[in-house]
């Protein structure tokens, strides 16, 4: 549905629509309920304003909270809505009439049960489309008030209740609501109770005459604002009864928000922006209005899920002004706002008031974004910030007959480069090699039983970078409780890495134990300028284990906001194929933008297709770029993680059809303790799947690609 503002007059009263007799006749015979497509409407008449409507948020409710008074003369099935003005000017506004008309079944039923409930189709008829007009003219000259106004579109769903139950839904389609109910009321006992709650969808497929409560989640509002209301009819349900009426009242608010960035630029309406520690789920509370009194209980019940997020809706191509449907709830102290590459820091919360139902808040709440690096990624719901080095590391010897203690480390000089290439097809054994680029977890070459400054850890032997030994060695103290059964890394309990939760940090880590040579800016980095990425943090940076990862919402709040690219919101991987060559994948950073063609030429540049999908459908040759195109796509921030196989023992295996890259986290899953002693965590993508947290024996050879904290 669509919201646009328009003018409010001092007061709208309701006169009775008087539905002549005639119309009984042809509504009992003329095929009128012949279902959603196919049905007759011969006597409607609906001029381009008329049939149902929602009063507009902020608009004054008046007669007694908006309940209709409806005087019908048979079943007819005229709507209409008329405008007459009294000698004082004041508007006299129809309400909308919601027809509601039953088969030709003409048995009276003074009881209807769950079992025998007849089937009731129904049309709403709503006149002309929807509209959308922010416009200042529309702010009434007499009061300088305005608000609101609602209209429907596409999908739009009405959801029934009856006798404190779920009983049918209505949808909009066409210019007017339409669907089948199932009222199980005695006769005069309750009034049928309509629910209106836009495009959302519930979180479980409500079943008619079973469901009591269900709920919907409000967070995503970034093409359509999801208008909460309700209303009952104003006469009880009857069996032999064919019309009812009502208007739906608002139960929510709509605020405008202005969005900058500290540097008081534009964010680009592109850019979904969303706001924290809101109210984003609505949950259906039929039985609250269950009884057949004037007073309306709260048919809504509001919560919080996840980071309570919700996505604002930009009424701009510039993105500065955008406005968001939030449900009642006290002031929120310190809110914070981000987006793709963008956040709110600590100096720059702002305050979101209290929130009333039916509140109009057009003066905008002013919120200043930061944005840092552009190839950055966030790593965590604090927006924690890293770059990734410009290639895979590896350790380079003089010849086969130097130590590897007095090898240099170093990156790969771009970021597709790895060793030994697939089309050379050989082991990568460390005994006759000079380069490799394949590591056991934790061997950076730090032996902790050496370090004066350490506690021994007795199970920690396998540690210098040539280790390739998958033999299990003794488990002290005893055997259902292995501190380190392979001898690589620390063991679960050593004390210098945290209690095993991970190695970044420590000296175990690669790169807090060496410098390290970096081919982009021909200087070696002093030890602890990268360090090995954890295995939260890269789940954060590609999203969950699933076959089909999802966009951002509220349902997941351990997974980073991204860009659009290629159409699809927070795009964080796609596989692809460099020069017909290489196959790896494309990391996205949070404020990528896809460069459209190679610079000074008219080459085109792909957009990637396939992006975050994790299934067979992606394969590694779905997208395919040359080194020119690919080049661009480096400039523009992209990371690329070649599928340089995994090493066992001393051969290198699935070179070019697979990837492995440690992460510095040990497996901890369910604390299973034999096993989180034998396993580490690391990225693992194929064919057919991205698995962003996988295990793997700390034997196993894999390849690393390093981070930096952005400051």
């Amino acid at each position: 549905m669509v919201i646009f503002l328009g003018s409010m007059k001092k007061i709208a009263i309701f006169i009775i629509l008087f539905l002549f007799a005639s119309f009984y006749t042809n509504a009992q015979n003329d095929g009128f309920f012949r279902g959603f497509d196919n049905y007759e409407n011969r006597d409607v008449s609906v001029n381009d304003n008329g049939g149902i409507s929602n009063y507009g948020i902020g608009e004054t409710v008046p007669l007694g909270g908006g309940l209709l008074v409806l005087l019908g003369a048979g079943a007819g099935y005229a709507v209409a809505r008329r405008k007459r003005f009294f000698k004082n000017g004041m508007t006299v506004l129809l309400a909308c009439i919601l027809l509601l008309s039953l088969t030709q079944c003409k048995k009276k039923l003074n009881t209807v049960s769950t079992s025998d409930a007849t089937p009731v189709f129904i049309t709403l008829e709503v006149g002309d489309g929807s509209k959308v007009d922010v416009d200042i003219a529309f702010i009434d000259p007499d009061t300088g008030e305005h608000y609101a106004k609602v209209s429907y579109e596409e999908g739009d769903t009405i959801y029934v209740g009856n006798n404190g139950k779920f009983c049918g839904k209505l949808i909009y389609h066409d210019g007017r609501f339409a669907g089948t109910i199932y009222p199980t009321s005695e006769d005069n006992t309750d009034y049928l109770h309509f629910y209106f709650m836009g495009s959302k969808k519930p979180s479980a497929k409500p079943v008619a005459n079973t469901t009591t409560t269900f709920s919907v989640n409000i967070t995503d509002q970034t093409s359509k604002y999801p208008v909460i209301s309700y209303a009952r009819s104003t006469k009880l349900y009857k069996s032999g009864l064919t019309s009812y009426s009502a208007k739906l009242q608002n139960y929510c608010a709509i605020v405008k928000f202005l969005i900058k960035n500290v540097e008081d630029e534009y964010i680009p309406a592109s850019n979904a922006i969303s706001i924290t520690g809101m109210n984003n789920i609505v949950a259906v509370n039929f039985d609250a209005n269950n009884y057949a009194t004037l007073t309306i209980g709260n048919p809504y019940v509001f919560s919080k899920y996840g980071e309570g997020d919700i996505t604002l809706h930009p009424e701009d191509e510039v993105g500065y002004e955008r406005w968001a449907i939030l449900l009642p709830q006290n002031q929120v102290n310190k809110a914070q706002a981000s987006g793709a590459g963008c956040f709110t820091l600590p100096a720059n919360d702002f305050t979101v008031p209290k929130i009333q139902a039916n509140q109009y808040q057009p003066t905008g709440i002013s919120v200043k974004l930061h944005q840092p690096v552009a190839e950055a990624f966030c790593v965590n719901k604090n927006f924690d910030q890293v770059t990734f080095a410009p290639g895979n590391l590896k350790l380079t010897r003089a010849n086969t007959s130097a130590d590897w203690s007095t090898g240099t480390w170093s990156f790969f000089a771009n970021q597709h480069d790895y060793y030994p290439t697939a089309n050379m097809n050989v082991a990568e054994n460390y005994a006759t090699s000079t380069e490799i680029s394949h590591f056991g977890w934790g061997t950076s070459g730090y032996n902790i039983n050496a370090d004066p400054d350490a506690t021994p850890d007795s199970y920690a032997t396998n540690y210098q970078p040539y280790c390739t030994t998958k033999d299990i060695h003794d488990t002290a103290p005893d055997d259902n409780h292995p501190l380190n059964p392979y001898h690589y890394g620390p063991s679960w309990t050593s004390t210098e890495a945290g209690n095993g939760v991970h190695i970044a940090g420590t000296k175990f880590d690669w790169a807090v134990y060496h410098a390290i040579y970096n081919p982009v800016t021909g200087e070696t980095d002093p030890a602890g300028t990268w360090r090995t990425i954890t295995s939260a943090e890269m789940k954060f940076i590609l999203g969950p284990n699933i076959t089909v990862a999802p966009t951002y919402t509220g349902d997941n709040p351990n997974t980073r906001r991204s860009a659009t690219v290629n159409g699809v919101p927070n795009a964080r991987f796609a596989k692809a194929y460099l020069f017909e060559q290489i196959h790896g994948l494309i990391i996205f950073p949070d404020g990528y933008v896809h460069p459209e063609k190679v610079p000074d030429t008219d080459i085109e540049i792909p957009g990637p297709e396939y992006i975050n999908v994790m299934n067979d459908a992606a394969a590694w040759n779905a997208n395919t770029y040359t080194e020119a195109q690919w080049n661009a796509m480096q400039v523009a921030g992209a990371v690329f993680l070649p599928a340089a196989g995994t090493r066992d023992g001393k051969n290198i295996n699935n070179l070019g059809t697979s990837l492995y890259y440690w992460t510095s986290s040990y497996y901890n899953y369910k604390n299973e303790t034999e096993n989180r002693a034998k396993f580490a965590w690391n990225l693992r993508v194929d064919n057919d799947e991205v698995v962003s947290e996988s295990r793997a024996h700390r034997w196993r050879g894999c390849t690393i690609r390093l981070v930096k904290d952005v400051e």
